[in-house]
């Protein structure tokens, strides 16, 4: 089977939701004047193309948009296989094992025959400056390289078969916060309670995944934690962020288990946080400037007295990622200005003194979505 032949009901999207992504790569170049643009982030790739190996990282992979016709790929042999499976693009330049990177860009600008303005995504892991200058080096005469395009905004609002996708990574988050709710008692070690999670995950339908942070005791009251050998304690605060996806597609859930005690400080704590979280949610809408549910977190916790100048952002971009990418290139801090868009997809967390409480959601025109819908409530065990 070719590429061409693929069916639709193989492609993980329809065939008109890329063509409407093939558009608006194409509006992309006519706003920066590009007669043509190669494509070699991951994401992008496999955004426009449907191609996806798990091998993105060692087998570099090149999109070429032109003004008209299909895509044009450069894809390693040795993927052939994932590539007659994912993709909906025509045959390939294929490459072969002993080819340097930039030689097989320069070897598909020539086949090719690409001429004039050409863009390049540049600037990540996959495109270094070592790349870009032995490219631009290598072009034809004819050939204007300009190497710092960044396609990643095209990929912030989602459509409604993304969103799909992303309900689906939100259902399997909440299973895992329910097992972590399940197995979290004083005797299990972080490493048990992470493996249990994860399990329940993989089963549960996700791709690729740890556990996300587990982490307790005095790691509880820092991000970024990675799970131990530590064994649970009673009273212990556990802090636990599931991070799992669909097809790439991410979801996130923090949430606080507190072990062996009830009600008191802690617990007024949580549910201040918790309302706080709930008026900033409230104003996020189609149209609405991120500014105001930011300064309602952060005007908050100055108030109640809990933190003086929060350190934290209080959203960020989630979405089609892969590893090494951990967030979509969107952030709300107190320096950020721009109006929320319906279809945008974000994580809203706020942390503090080990109380973790955070939802995926999608902005609509009068409010949001939670793609994360577990209880919001303090765990306590």
């Amino acid at each position: 089977m070719t590429s061409t032949e693929v069916q639709s009901s193989q492609l993980l999207f329809s065939r008109p939701e890329y063509e409407q992504r093939l558009r608006a790569h194409r509006e992309y170049m006519d706003r920066h004047g590009l007669d043509h643009l190669i494509l070699v982030q991951p994401e992008s790739l496999t955004y426009l193309s449907g191609y996806m190996t798990a091998g993105y990282t060692s087998s570099f992979a090149a999109g070429v948009v032109s003004r008209t016709g299909d895509p044009a790929l450069l894809i390693r042999h040795a993927e052939e296989y994932w590539y007659r499976q994912t993709s909906w693009c025509p045959e390939p330049i294929w490459w072969y094992d002993g080819e340097s990177v930039a030689e097989v860009l320069l070897r598909g600008i020539s086949e090719l025959g690409l001429r004039g303005r050409i863009g390049m995504e540049g600037g990540s892991w996959r495109a270094p400056y070592q790349l870009i200058a032995a490219v631009m080096d290598g072009v034809p005469p004819t050939c204007t390289l300009v190497p710092d395009c960044d396609v990643s905004g095209l990929r912030l609002i989602k459509s409604e078969e993304e969103l799909q996708v992303m309900r689906r990574a939100g259902e399997i988050a909440d299973k895992m916060v329910q097992a972590a709710c399940d197995a979290a008692v004083p005797g299990i070690t972080e490493r048990d309670l992470a493996a249990h999670m994860s399990a329940v995950g993989i089963r549960a339908g996700s791709g690729q995944l740890e556990s996300g942070p587990v982490s307790s005791g005095a790691a509880a009251k820092h991000i970024h934690a990675s799970y131990t050998d530590r064994v649970l304690e009673p009273e212990d605060l556990v802090f636990i962020e599931v991070d799992t996806h669909s097809h790439n597609y991410y979801a996130r859930c923090m949430r606080s288990i507190r072990l062996g005690a009830r009600g008191g400080d802690v617990l007024r704590k949580w549910n201040d946080l918790r309302a706080l979280q709930d008026e900033a949610f409230a104003t996020v809408k189609h149209g609405v400037s991120c500014r105001i549910a930011d300064s309602i977190i952060r005007d908050g916790l100055r108030d109640l007295g809990y933190a003086e100048n929060y350190p934290n952002k209080t959203f960020y971009g989630l979405g089609f990622m892969l590893v090494p990418t951990a967030y979509e290139p969107i952030e709300v801090t107190p320096r950020s200005d721009f109006l929320f868009e319906s279809g945008m997809t974000l994580h809203g967390y706020l942390v503090l003194d080990g109380l973790n409480i955070s939802e995926t959601i999608v902005v609509r025109e009068d409010g949001i979505e939670r793609l994360t819908n577990f209880s919001r409530d303090l765990i306590e065990k």
